[in-house]
């Protein structure tokens, strides 16, 4: 029978593999989440504009039937 001795430096690429992997996937959660956020800033701004638009339409409007 065969006996093998481990060394720390034996383990030590295991865990760097470990902890890389949960660094990675931390980084692409994050950046979805950050990409997410970014969009629904871009909905909302062009929601606002498209309220703005649809307010001076309005008002374009009255002012016609009121001549």
């Amino acid at each position: 029978t065969l006996s093998y001795t481990l060394s720390l430096h034996d383990a030590l690429p295991i865990y760097a593999k470990a902890s890389l992997n949960s660094a990675e996937k931390a980084y692409k959660q994050a950046k979805t989440s950050y990409q997410n956020a970014r969009k629904n800033e871009k909905v909302k701004r062009q929601a606002l504009k498209d309220a703005e638009k649809a307010m001076k339409y309005k008002k374009k409007i009255r002012k016609l039937s009121e001549q």
